[in-house]
């Protein structure tokens, strides 16, 4: 405990690098001192006179500086793994130095110690030494590998052992001779599964470590045996090799570490030496077994039987390692054979795989190319003949450019350029091909920057034929933006091209809309059918588009609805194609075999600086209304006052159609006198409605607008119903002889059921 402190306080004092050289000389003078100090005290060191005493006191100072090293080294261990090894290889040293002390106190006291203090250390460095290094194997190798490496290290270990009996049993003749020869054998043993165990681990190369364990533990074994051979009763210089072993391996057991060797090289080297120390071991225990009847024929009966006994460990170790390793081979081959089955089946799938690939490729509608550096088709597959008609093989070579139609060339260009300067870039672009036959096809293509795969090392194109989508895409956008009747554009393609031109229009450009509705058009319809109706549509369309500019848009809006877009036209100029579209409406138009005239009401808007396409239309709608109600056949420009006015009217116009069910109508009787006579002659039914809101709406108001709607059909078959029902009542009141009238519109005239429905009412 006193060299303990003594070296703490020298390696606090002194740099971390230094501690262990001081350490390793202050501790043997500090333990020597102490003791003699206590020999001393004792009053014994007259009695240490044998040569045997002086060498167990320097053995023991020996012994404790490497206990004292191993500690310190262990507290300053950074892993456990280190900790647990210096303190295991330090407990050794502890060993060692009881042995020695026992020693000394047999030659102080003069009294004879029980054997089994010189059986303790043995024992216990045994154990120890085999904790130290399972410690390291358990925490580095699975457990069939620490397996072998201890088998391993047990062949060697025993074979070292039973070497130094055969060879050294025939030396000793003197007292002390078997306990110096035990301590040989133990140490020559450890040495060897020593040498085999660092190999294991191939920890860090250098003058430290598990390389100043091996040596000083060789030099014990040197020290040891030759003890063993002179005897401890003379004196020798084994005691200077025995104590400076023991300094050495403390030394080693204070910097020991299970930190590997980074050398690939080296690492290679001790797998290989490790595999050699066994077969030689085993190849010293053959040679043992042969010659060991001569070796061992004048040794003691029990050094010959520890020796045998060693050999048959040996043999017998050998057995369980040889069925390990044809059991670790036959793992190894299931191993290999079952590695090379999954690379047969991996190649058999991956040969599939090709297949299935190049059958997608060669089957494939889209057309795969492989273009180099230079622009130029270093691949194209089969599929390109059925897309544009070329052989698979014939535009292989060329510049992929030459496909493209001129028109479509620098959007190509300008697609590779920033595909070849993006590593991994991929771009999608239509473009139009030149089809063998001469015709130009419409490709999608899609084109990905492969450069750094040495495999393709080219860009990689792959495209496909969407001619007939493209054409089927046009038609429905025509189709969504054009009426199919007359060609013209609908409603959402006018208002879009309105907005376009607000939004592109100057200061000084003005922007006009015209609604155009045919006049009694419902007419055509109901007396020669809605075909012969199509066809004067179609042919108003035809005249709208002559009388209009090539910049102008006319479009229909449903029904006999059209609406016309002039761009940069004065007020005069719109006045003047105004009239120019209704005068090509005087012409009569062919219906079939028959000719009909048709006239048109047009209202006209002017966009302000803050109209928009919807509020223009409306505005139109609104004028051409008020034409239609100052007389049709008219054209009127829009003020704000007309939407009041027709509001109220589209108001009108909707009560009118719930009036009915309603029950808001009413029946006026206006009486009929006979001028000649002076007397009642009859009653003249009057249709009068009572809105709910507006009060009495006179029929000059809903009249019209109920023969627009067709309503004044059922209406008037109202009228009829309650006017005969009123005459029936004056007849049963004795009035037989009053009469009652009504009024029809030209379009009840027009019903094919007027007669039945009088019939009925009669």
């Amino acid at each position: 405990m006193a060299a303990a402190s003594t070296l703490s306080l020298a390696g606090g004092l002194a740099p971390p690098r230094l501690w262990r050289r001081r350490q390793l000389l202050v501790a043997p003078l500090v333990a020597g001192a102490l003791l003699v100090a206590l020999f001393a005290v004792l009053g014994q060191a007259d009695q240490i006179t044998h040569l045997r005493g002086w060498n167990a006191a320097a053995l023991l100072i020996a012994g404790m500086a490497a206990l004292a090293a191993s500690l310190r080294g262990a507290r300053e261990a950074t892993t456990d793994v280190d900790r647990n090894v210096r303190m295991t290889l330090g407990a050794a040293a502890f060993f060692y130095a009881f042995a020695q002390m026992s020693h000394l106190v047999e030659q102080v006291s003069g009294v004879s110690l029980s054997p089994v203090f010189d059986a303790i250390p043995l024992v216990g460095i045994l154990t120890i030494v085999g904790a130290c290094w399972w410690i390291v194997l358990r925490k580095r190798y699975p457990r069939a590998e620490q397996i072998a490496i201890s088998l391993d290290s047990a062949v060697v270990f025993c074979t070292a052992g039973a070497a130094s009996l055969v060879l050294l049993g025939t030396q000793i003749d003197h007292a002390g001779g078997s306990l110096a020869l035990a301590y040989t054998v133990l140490f020559a043993s450890s040495l060897g599964a020593t040498v085999v165990l660092n190999l294991a681990i191939t920890p860090r190369r250098g003058p430290s470590g598990w390389v100043a364990v091996v040596v000083g533990v060789l030099i014990i074994v040197l020290g040891s045996a030759w003890e063993a051979v002179a005897g401890s009763d003379s004196w020798a210089p084994y005691t200077v090799l025995q104590a400076s072993g023991l300094l050495i391996a403390g030394f080693g057991c204070a910097t020991w570490t299970a930190e590997l060797d980074q050398s690939v090289q080296f690492r290679q080297m001790a797998a290989r030496v490790r595999g050699w120390l066994p077969l030689a071991a085993v190849t010293v225990a053959s040679a043992l077994i042969v010659g060991g009847e001569v070796i061992t024929s004048d040794q003691q009966d029990g050094i010959g039987l520890a020796a045998d006994s060693l050999l048959a460990i040996v043999l017998l170790l050998c057995v369980v390692r040889q069925t390990m390793l044809l059991r670790e081979r036959g793992r190894i081959t299931n191993e290999a054979r079952e590695a090379a089955d999954r690379e047969l089946a991996l190649l058999e799938d991956l040969r599939a795989s090709e297949q299935r690939f190049r059958s997608l490729v060669t089957n494939s509608s889209d057309v795969f190319l492989i273009v180099d550096a230079n622009g130029s088709i270093a691949y194209q597959s089969p599929a390109i003949e059925r897309v544009l008609g070329y052989p698979a093989d014939d535009r292989l070579g060329h510049k992929i450019l030459e496909l493209a139609h001129p028109d479509d060339l620098v959007l190509v260009q300008a697609a590779l350029a920033e595909i070849v300067a993006t590593p991994g870039g991929q771009r999608t672009l239509e473009l139009r091909a030149r089809h063998a036959d001469g015709s130009w096809r419409v490709l999608e293509a899609t084109a990905r920057n492969m450069h750094d795969d040495p495999v393709i090392g080219g860009i990689v194109v792959n495209y496909r034929d969407i001619t007939e989508r493209k054409a089927l895409e046009e038609q429905l956008t025509h189709q969504a933006f054009h009426d199919s009747l007359t060609g013209l554009a609908n409603r959402a393609l006018f208002l879009d091209r309105v907005n376009h031109t607000l939004r592109r229009r100057g200061n000084h450009n003005s922007v006009s809309v015209l609604f155009m509705d045919l006049d009694d058009f419902k007419t055509i319809n109901d007396s020669l059918g809605h075909v012969a109706g199509d066809v004067v549509l179609t042919q108003v369309s035809q005249r709208l588009r002559a009388c209009l500019r090539p910049e102008d848009t006319v479009a229909r809006l449903g029904g006999d609805e059209f609406a016309i877009l002039l761009e940069e036209a004065s007020f005069t100029d719109v006045g003047v194609i105004a009239d120019r579209l209704l005068a090509s409406l005087q012409q009569p138009f062919e219906a079939g075999s028959k000719q009909v005239h048709i006239g048109a009401s047009m209202g006209v808007s002017f966009a302000g600086e803050t109209s928009d396409a919807d509020e223009l239309l409306r505005n139109a709608d609104v004028a051409m209304y008020t034409a239609k109600g100052r007389g049709k056949g008219r054209i009127e420009i829009f003020e704000a006052s007309m939407h009041a006015a027709v509001v109220t009217r589209l108001e009108l116009r909707a009560d009118v159609e719930h009036a009915l069910e309603r029950g808001e109508f009413r029946i006026r009787y206006q009486p009929v006198y006979d001028l000649a006579t002076g007397g009642l002659h009859s009653f003249e039914a009057l249709l009068r409605w009572r809105h709910p809101v507006r009060g009495d709406v006179g029929p000059g108001e809903f009249i019209p607008l109920a023969e627009e709607t067709g309503l004044i059909v059922p209406i008037g078959r109202w009228i009829l119903e309650q006017t005969c029902i009123q005459a029936q009542a004056w007849r049963e009141a004795g009035r037989p002889d009053l009469l009652a009238s009504f009024n029809l519109s030209a379009r009840q005239l027009r019903e094919p059921n007027i007669v039945a429905w009088v019939a009925d009412a009669l």
